[in-house]
């Protein structure tokens, strides 16, 4: 089965066609994201643009960091807190912070002619008070988690992908390809 990944982040679709054994073919394309706290509302309001605009099987992914301490913020916002002030800026918004705990998450969202598929992971962990680390993209210079000494970008992709949310969401969707 043909699937194509539509991300703007060439990066997410190297490692999840590394997660799930499969090169899946990549799309770039500009979705417009909905101002959600919901991943799963965002995934697959994504993925609806997506395969109206190139009618064929698709998976779409949304993920993000979630503060504890900010009650679900900046979640699926995360992209538009990294755009506008960098890890290093949300490093400086929760330096103050005693509660350091954070979820990390991936959403990805199947969608074909017949049907749409919601696949979660979620990874709980606490942040680095500063980037460590050279591997990976995004937050991962920032999170490290739970059970591991190291942020993600401080793992090989190996151990990052055994641990990480997209790691899981991955997996389940690749059970659920297993099964077709």
């Amino acid at each position: 089965m043909n699937i194509t990944f539509v991300t703007g982040n060439p990066n997410k679709a190297r490692e999840l066609s590394a997660m799930i054994g499969t090169d899946l073919a990549h799309h770039k394309m500009t979705t417009i994201e909905p101002q959600s706290l919901s991943f799963e509302e965002v995934s697959s309001a994504k993925a609806k643009q997506a395969f109206d605009a190139i009618r064929t099987p698709l998976i779409v992914d949304d993920s993000g960091l979630t503060v504890t301490a900010w009650n679900g913020l900046p979640g699926p916002l995360m992209v538009w807190f990294t755009d506008t002030v960098g890890i290093e800026g949300l490093l400086e918004m929760t330096a103050s912070l005693k509660d350091r705990r954070a979820t990390a998450t991936a959403v990805i969202c199947y969608m074909d002619n017949n049907e749409t598929h919601v696949f979660r992971g979620d990874t709980h962990g606490t942040l680095a008070t500063e980037p460590r680390g050279d591997s990976g993209f995004g937050f991962d210079p920032i999170f490290i988690p739970d059970g591991s000494t190291k942020t993600f970008a401080e793992m090989s992709p190996e151990e990052k992908n055994n641990t990480s949310h997209r790691g899981k969401a991955a997996q389940a969707f690749k059970l659920f390809l297993e099964k077709r």
